[in-house]
């Protein structure tokens, strides 16, 4: 074959593994999901019917079960599990789901007590609801995806399909091909633009002919740095194509690209680190912690009064535990905790707890196991000395120590300190004995600050109490 024809070869890529679905099929989702909780509430109507011989009443049941079905969707597609790429990977939706359901039957608690409605809704037809909503969700998720395989099979459904277009040759299992195909995207065709101009304009009017037959949803162009001139001229010649055109620039220039920008003029800004949250953002986060805060404190309240006595009764001393702590701008508060220890140092030195400390006490050691010791914490949330999601802070003494140490750590303080974190349902809890640790801690922490969102503290809030019961705390 020769160089010319080489050149403008088109590389017919083997089908995708992953099944790629239209946006109809999100809608379809998010419309079963619907339908499944309102026939849960249904279900949830007779059962508790048939099981007590009392009935709930259907006008309170399909309200419940409305508002439940709304928060439930609206949850699903601000956290993107309603998106093509996400619909078909059973386990994340399995899990997700668990989460959106929980965290939806909470907010609905919290509206009725706000509201004063909560004596209406019986506690057995609650569990009962969310015990059924939760099988007809997982069960919907281990099922729908035959139903797509089965839709796309029979051409009810089809993948979207591209061509893919590089300065370069790749290889069909290389890792951008790999990645368009985990993206839910079908390569029809990879094509190599050579940086010639007259092969150039002869590849792509190629690329023009095969898209008239063959139609593709868009056409996706790869580029690393050093191919961005040869990359703009490709772009230019594909203007007179009537499709979707994508850039797909390498790692190191997608790290820049995800980063948030602004435009000035024809020149584009690119944040590489966010300043604290915007007026409208720290609004957003209040709410959640004051809702949080709120219903935690009245559902905890029987254990914290449990914990409290147990204290008690095994030492002499407060129940509280005050220690100074800095928050948002490295201001001072005093951070409550369940006394767990038989000492109540807070002063300029300060030594971590660590595993089989003799100042633990047995009491102590529990609720520092289960986190209970932090429950007070609620409180500070209250009084927005914190938040719920957010770095968690460190002793004053401790702050001087590693500010010291560590490169952009008191860039921590850029929000609130919170009862958990993204460093704490990564696995860093508990004694830092090596500065490495620390530094991974802040690591974590910075990448918070950087990338907040409340879909993050909702995701946060979820892991944490997944990772109750690590080992890593003591």
């Amino acid at each position: 074959m020769s160089q010319q024809a080489d050149t403008l070869a088109m590389h017919r890529m083997a089908p995708p593994s992953t099944l790629v679905l239209p946006g109809s099929a999100s809608v379809l989702a998010a419309l079963a999901d619907a339908v499944s909780i309102l026939a849960a509430g249904a279900l949830t109507e007779i059962t508790y019917w048939v099981l007590t011989d009392v009935p709930l009443g259907l006008d309170v049941v399909l309200d419940v079960s409305a508002l439940l079905s709304v928060l439930f969707v609206i949850l699903m597609q601000s956290w993107g599990l309603y998106d093509t790429r996400n619909l078909l990977a059973v386990d994340r939706q399995a899990k997700w789901a668990v989460a959106a359901w929980f965290a939806a039957l909470g907010l609905v608690l919290g509206v009725a007590f706000l509201l004063k409605t909560s004596a209406e809704l019986s506690r057995g037809a609650l569990v009962l609801c969310a015990g059924i909503g939760l099988a007809f969700l997982v069960g919907l998720r281990l099922t729908w995806r035959f139903a797509f395989a089965s839709a796309l099979h029979s051409g009810l459904l089809r993948r979207r399909n591209a061509f893919v277009l590089s300065p370069s040759p790749l290889s069909p299992a290389g890792p951008e091909l790999r990645i368009l195909r985990r993206a839910e995207i079908a390569v029809l065709q990879h094509y190599v633009v050579p940086s010639a101009p007259e092969a150039r304009r002869r590849t792509i009017a190629a690329i023009l002919s095969a898209s008239r037959e063959q139609i593709p949803d868009e056409i996706v162009v790869l580029a690393s740095e050093g191919e961005l001139p040869q990359v703009d001229a490709i772009l230019a010649e594909l203007r007179s194509l009537p499709v979707p055109v994508r850039l797909m620039p390498d790692l190191a220039l997608s790290r820049l690209a995800l980063q948030p920008s602004c435009r000035i003029g024809a020149q584009a800004l690119i944040e590489i680190r966010r300043a604290p949250l915007s007026p409208r953002e720290q609004a957003g986060k209040r709410a959640l912690d004051l809702a949080v805060a709120t219903i935690g404190l009245l559902v905890a309240a029987p254990l914290l009064l449990a914990a409290m006595a147990a204290i008690r009764l095994e030492t002499p001393g407060p129940v509280l535990f005050r220690q100074s702590r800095r928050g948002f701008n490295g201001r001072t508060f005093r951070i409550l905790k369940l006394r767990t220890m038989t000492v109540l140092e807070d002063g300029a030195s300060l030594a971590q707890a660590t595993r089989f400390d003799p100042r633990i006490t047995r009491v102590g050691a529990w609720l520092r196991r289960t986190s209970i010791d932090e429950l007070p914490q609620l409180w500070n949330v209250l009084r927005g000395e914190m938040s719920v999601v957010g770095p968690r802070p460190h002793a004053v003494a401790h702050d001087d120590h590693y500010h010291a140490l560590i490169q952009n750590y008191a860039f921590r303080h850029h929000v609130k300190p919170g009862i958990t974190g993204w460093a704490q349902v990564n696995g860093y809890r508990g004694e830092t004995p090596a500065v490495s640790m620390m530094a991974a801690r802040v690591e974590h922490d910075i990448w918070y600050v950087s990338n907040w969102s409340l879909r993050t503290d909702l995701r946060i809030l979820f892991l944490t109490v997944t990772h109750l019961l690590s080992p890593n705390a003591y």
